[in-house]
């Protein structure tokens, strides 16, 4: 275990010494440990994404897994076992696993061609057959510009603006054009705004998973305990105990293509807080598309 090379716990120089240590003396995680250790879980979780380089899985064998920080576990599956419970209860952080890919930067869009699927962009770009990309438009879904068959509700005088997007993948390339795979989903790419339509970004997904339905404890905070950023084709199967939690199970934001089955339980008595009542939602999806959610709450849910 971790404190057969000096871990205490602590999360200062000295446990961070014996993750080095530890590794030399083990340098293949598959040759020694097939699950965290169970006496230092947070410091374990580290020596695991150390040892596994970059992505790969994390097994967690039967037991209970006391988690008190925040974990990044972009492009790693975390595989459990069949009576798992992970717990954020102590966690001093306000979300227990993320995953996160990245975008580049934008590039202005100068047309948009529905009928041939070719977008035209102000400068050169540097994408490639395959890439998937994000299309903004210039024009807000909250406003009437969207149009009666188009607009989405309504946005307040202080509100954030709100753009049609969706995602696209190149199927062909020009120095500043781009042929897209299928047809687009919004019609709005004629609003102009400083001599652009629209922008274009690549997004590189990340894939983590977490499988295996653990029952995850949130702590009495508001809390996030998965949260997803540009991930795609990853599955998710959970089951939060939020009983002493108002807090989100689960955040997609920006993804595409997930899969999310699981449960969640509240206490009977749970009553919604109205001033704030987004942070809430046991399962949420922000801005992203083509996620699946098979889920089931009970209690005051």
């Amino acid at each position: 275990t971790l404190s057969d090379f000096g871990a205490n716990g602590s999360l200062l120089s000295d446990d961070f010494a014996s993750i080095a240590d530890a590794k030399s003396a083990y340098p293949s995680v598959a040759n020694h440990i097939t699950s965290l250790d169970m006496t230092y879980n947070d410091l374990a979780f580290l020596l695991y994404k150390v040892w596994l380089g970059g992505s790969g899985e994390i097994n967690l064998s039967n037991g209970t897994y006391n988690f008190n920080i925040a974990h990044d576990f972009s492009n790693y599956s975390i595989k459990c076992a069949s009576d798992v419970t992970i717990d954020f209860t102590n966690s001093i952080d306000s979300y227990g696993f993320k995953s996160r890919g990245t975008i580049n930067a934008e590039v202005a869009v100068t047309s948009v061609d529905i009928n041939t699927r070719v977008i035209t962009t102000s400068t050169a770009h540097n994408y490639s057959v395959g890439d998937w990309v994000r299309l903004k438009s210039m024009t807000r879904c909250d406003t009437p510009d969207a149009g009666a068959k188009w607009q989405l509700g309504a946005g307040t005088a202080n509100a954030t603006p709100v753009y049609f997007a969706e995602p696209v993948q190149v199927q062909a390339v020009g120095t500043n054009t781009i042929t897209v795979a299928r047809g687009f989903v919004f019609p709005h790419y004629s609003t102009t705004i400083d001599g652009k339509v629209a922008t274009v970004t690549k997004m590189n997904f990340a894939h983590s998973e977490v499988l295996g339905n653990p029952t995850i404890v949130l702590p009495n905070k508001y809390f996030v305990a998965i949260e997803a950023r540009y991930t795609k084709n990853s599955k998710f199967s959970v089951n939060f105990d939020t009983t002493v939690s108002a807090g989100t199970g689960i955040l997609l934001m920006y993804s595409m293509a997930n899969s999310v089955t699981g449960t969640a339980t509240r206490p009977v008595d749970w009553e919604l807080n109205k001033e704030d009542h987004s942070k809430f939602n046991t399962w949420k999806s922000v801005s992203g598309w083509y996620n699946e959610f098979d889920v089931v709450e009970s209690g005051g849910s």
